[in-house]
């Protein structure tokens, strides 16, 4: 979480890092900002449970349409 209270969310991946010999020098670690991606999964999930209650609500109306 940021000071100002928003949260990032973040992804990483390690790899190790080795000589010509093969020796183990370390790591490199890498890490990627995916709030954007975050954000726009939640806002999918959103649309797709708007237009289920979109799909239900015609599929009322038109039952007391029928009636």
């Amino acid at each position: 979480m940021l000071p100002d209270g928003t949260m990032r969310f973040l992804g990483f991946s390690v790899s190790p890092l080795q000589d010509e010999q093969r020796q183990r020098l370390g790591y490199i670690v890498s890490f990627q900002d995916l709030t954007e991606i975050k954000r726009l999964e939640e806002e999918v999930r959103l649309n797709e449970r708007m237009a289920a209650v979109g799909q239900m609500a015609a599929g009322i109306a038109h039952e007391i349409r029928n009636r």
